[in-house]
């Protein structure tokens, strides 16, 4: 690319940057617009008026703070990943476990997500297909929170990839992914099937971090911790609880 080139990029990333509080109001409720219309049609059948119009802004609007429907995406889906890279500002520095701490704290984020933001998670597949860019930075981003998630340490930057680092990297995948299925047919396809459990969204998210321990631990935690006991122990395999 030539210095010319590398100058208008620059200029029209620039210009895509809200100037002024009126200008980050109409880019806020842009986003906002694109986050609802995701949830309703899915990414895939979007459309950048579908989105102006729920905004109720012209549709050239759109394109003076985004380049596409794919980077509007991004951004939202990031945000989404941002409280977990933030998760130790919201563990309960007195909780008398630590590790169920995290595991609740992660599965209500998630619940969160799956729930309130069903079409954004499924543009995840989408997106990852079309930007490697986008792949690249999530992966980055959840592999050093898995890590943090597993051994209570945030990872060096450029630390060495090891054996002893993917062991506990596929243990993280294991011991959350557990939760990501469960979460995908109850929350983002609604599976008829599964509404007859009537689950509230904090009672489904200690029950998958329940299952995360058991993962971790080979045990249940100590009944103390569980804020919704007596719910989950009408759910399958939690007969046993204490």
């Amino acid at each position: 690319m030539s210095a010319r080139q590398n100058k208008t990029t620059d200029a029209t990333r620039t210009a895509r940057v809200p100037r002024t509080s009126r200008g980050e109001a109409a880019r806020e409720r842009i986003k906002e617009a694109a986050r609802v219309v995701f949830n309703r049609v899915g990414y895939r059948k979007a459309r950048v008026t579908d989105i102006t119009d729920e905004a109720q802004v012209a549709s050239g609007l759109f394109y003076r703070y985004f380049t596409d429907l794919r980077e509007i995406a991004a951004e939202l889906s990031g945000e989404m990943l941002a409280p977990l890279l933030d998760i130790e500002s919201r563990l309960d520095p007195d909780a008398p476990d630590r590790l169920f701490e995290k595991l609740r704290v992660h599965h209500a984020i998630q619940s969160g997500n799956y729930l309130h933001n069903p079409g954004l998670i499924r543009a995840w597949v989408p997106l990852s297909e079309v930007s490697p860019e986008f792949l690249a930075k999530v992966h980055a981003g959840y592999q050093r929170y898995l890590e943090f998630l597993v051994t209570d340490r945030w990872p060096e930057p450029n630390e060495p990839r090891t054996p002893e680092r993917a062991r506990i990297l596929m243990l993280g995948y294991a011991a959350v992914g557990a939760g990501e299925m469960p979460m995908t047919a109850y929350a983002a396809w609604h599976t008829k099937s599964l509404k007859p459990l009537g689950l509230e969204e904090e009672v489904l998210a200690e029950w998958l971090a329940l299952l995360a321990y058991r993962m971790f631990t080979g045990r249940d935690p100590d009944s103390a911790v569980l804020r919704h006991r007596d719910a989950i122990a009408t759910l399958p395999f939690m007969d046993r609880l204490a």
